[in-house]
């Protein structure tokens, strides 16, 4: 027999004088079994808040995160949240389900390892570059090219600014990954080679009379 638990957290089943049972709660993904109760006894369990926090390279939270829950061997478990205005997303979770957090953003994806319930997690962005110049004596910074933010298999991510006055331009990324440049100058447009996130990329545009 199964049921799910009210609003007020309780779920009961009618059973015999005497009778000697334990109830198996599901929530989140994870699984857990009270002690063995006789007959009409009230049965509780408390889940404990597990968070993760995702903030950008200066240390300010970033909203507006995918963050899933997943197991403790990487598999899903369908659930998932974006964070909120400080950066953070937390899930209940119940007594000793090791779990794990998938954070997915502009374009790449960051996998803890397992954690205990309960835990505060985080993960810190990195700022990946890329510097615009033409060459020579004359030359100097690329002010106004586009830059668009291209996965790792030149997959675009919707993320695009343009190089400012010093021919920087600049995207938050995930630790661990890679990622290409796309960009787009009077007309013509190339794509970088790969880039591991966190560095800084500084090209030469050719300049033709």
């Amino acid at each position: 027999k199964k049921t799910t638990t009210a609003g007020d957290g309780v779920a009961g089943f009618q059973v015999l004088p005497g009778s000697s049972h334990a109830f198996k709660v599901s929530l989140n993904g994870g699984s857990a079994v009270t002690e063995q109760v006789v007959g009409e006894i009230d049965a509780t369990m408390q889940t404990a808040l597990s968070t993760m926090t995702v903030t950008n390279h200066s240390g300010d939270g970033i909203s507006g995160v995918r963050v899933d829950l997943m197991r403790a061997d990487g598999k899903g478990t369908g659930k998932k949240l974006n964070t909120d205005a400080n950066g953070v997303s937390g899930f209940e979770i119940l007594p000793e389900y090791a779990h794990a957090f998938k954070v997915s953003f502009h374009g790449g994806v960051y996998l803890t390892g397992p954690v205990e319930n309960g835990a505060d997690v985080g993960v810190q962005t990195q700022l990946s570059q890329i510097v615009l110049a033409t060459p020579g004596e004359s030359g100097g910074p690329v002010e106004g090219a586009r830059i668009d933010l291209l996965t790792f298999d030149g997959k675009g991510t919707g993320r695009r600014t343009n190089t400012d006055e010093n021919g920087l331009a600049g995207f938050e990324t995930l630790p661990g990954c890679n990622a290409r440049f796309k960009i787009t100058h009077n007309g013509d447009s190339a794509v970088s080679d790969l880039v591991p996130c966190g560095s800084i990329l500084e090209l030469q545009l050719a300049v033709t009379a």
